[in-house]
């Protein structure tokens, strides 16, 4: 596959444990070989504050990361891609095609522990789950940062086993 990705921007709610962030920063060193990978920590609202505040301040945290990454407007170039329990399942092949298929500029969403908010998924073109669990955020950045690199590993032909 001719891959034309060129920038991954990951936007996630909350920062990493030291035990997570070693696995992480990994998969992301590794990803440097094949692509400009910026991440975007917001922060985390207090859950105690209840989910409607919890999700409106990330929500508006979100956005203006979004607004400066990936502005209205930012044309067919760019793609945005929520990770998210209700999305749609895709292998890892399937992930391949979307996410390194016809953007040069990939955004990845990740929600904290309430999920993303509802105004910031709908901005994303598609919606992706990894199973029908829902992954703490930090596991889901894990995931989803092996799942990034595995892509460019098999759309490269490039051995990784399975």
């Amino acid at each position: 596959m001719q891959v034309q990705l060129v920038r991954v921007d990951l936007v996630v709610v909350g920062s990493l444990a030291a035990d997570v962030a070693t696995l992480v920063t990994d998969y992301e060193r590794r990803l440097a070989r094949y692509v400009r990978l910026d991440v975007h920590e917001v922060k985390a609202e207090p859950t105690a504050r209840g989910e409607a505040v919890v999700l409106r301040a990330e929500a508006e945290r979100i956005g203006k990361v979004l607004d400066r990454v990936a502005p209205p407007g930012s044309g067919q170039s760019t793609r945005i891609v929520a990770l998210d329990s209700r999305g749609t399942q895709a292998s890892t092949e399937q992930l391949v095609e979307l996410w390194l298929g016809a953007a040069t500029h990939l955004v990845l969403l990740i929600g904290g522990t309430m999920g993303l908010p509802p105004d910031v998924a709908m901005r994303a073109q598609e919606k992706v789950a990894f199973g029908r669990i829902t992954l703490p955020h930090q596991l889901a950045r894990l995931v989803t940062t092996e799942q990034l690199y595995r892509t460019f590993r098999i759309a490269r032909g490039e051995p990784y086993h399975f």
